[in-house]
């Protein structure tokens, strides 16, 4: 987590994934250009929180196609410095949403304790929360074409022996490269992609093998409905990191299993 000078918090990889705008100049006035992202997530977070409808209204991100009420960003402190400098606020507004959101409605789910029944729940509250409309069935959808992406992006990095373990394992794939043999987990989304559910397991078995941890996500999926339950996806972007070290802070617990006893 990262902390801007007017005291709000947002995690550090969200801010630096924000795009670049200097969008957001009305009749002179700093609308959205140059505020603080930080403050405009930690907006986001409590309005997602509050289970407040996804943010709408007049000021527009062109970039993502994303827009929040004028009032809202108007309000915003000003930042010149820090990660978020130069940043879309917009999009930080909406990526504190998100986790609001997901945070609020995850209090609420109520599935069987199993690490895959738990990661499609929370992923569909995740995309829900982002505006897109989604089902159990159209995870998997997603989830398919990530791997299929994630399978050739490991080929081009130059991956042997690429094995789907995705059925048995708590991580996707395992492939070879000089010797040395990595574990790939794979994400797809049809969001932005700032932040991504990881089970307790995922989280275990990277930080227990940081060096030979491969992330892969793929995210701004698009979608297509066909009919119902059949759906054609296209394009996302990819983010590939290696190694795969998962820092502590940038973790955020939405939900838990309590024993009712």
């Amino acid at each position: 987590m990262s902390t801007c000078k007017h005291g709000n918090s947002a995690p550090g990889g969200v801010i630096a994934r924000l795009h670049e705008s200097q969008e957001g100049i009305r009749h002179g006035k700093y609308i959205w250009r140059h505020k603080c992202c930080h403050c405009a997530y930690a907006r986001g977070l409590n309005l997602g929180s509050a289970g407040s409808s996804v943010p709408k209204g007049e000021a527009f991100c062109k970039a993502k196609r994303k827009s929040a009420p004028l009032d809202e960003m108007e309000d915003l402190p000003r930042a010149q410095g820090g990660e978020g400098r130069h940043r879309c606020a917009i999009c930080a507004l909406h990526a504190g949403f998100m986790h609001g959101r997901a945070s609020a409605v995850g209090k609420s789910l109520s599935e069987p304790p199993l690490q895959q029944s738990v990661e499609i729940s929370a992923a569909i509250i995740q995309e829900r929360s982002a505006g897109f409309q989604t089902n159990s069935n159209l995870c998997r959808f997603v989830e398919d074409h990530a791997m299929k992406k994630a399978r050739k992006v490991l080929q081009e990095w130059g991956g042997l022996s690429i094995t789907d373990t995705s059925r048995h394992a708590c991580f996707d794939y395992t492939c070879l490269r000089n010797g040395a043999k990595y574990f790939v987990e794979v994400k797809g989304t049809q969001t932005e992609g700032s932040a991504v559910i990881l089970t307790k397991n995922e989280v275990a078995h990277a930080k227990k093998h940081p060096k030979h941890s491969i992330f892969i996500l793929v995210h701004s999926i698009q979608v297509k409905a066909k009919k119902t339950n059949d759906f054609v996806l296209s394009g996302g972007e990819i983010v590939f990191k290696k190694p795969w070290a998962i820092d502590h802070n940038d973790l955020t617990a939405i939900q838990y299993f309590w024993t009712v006893k």
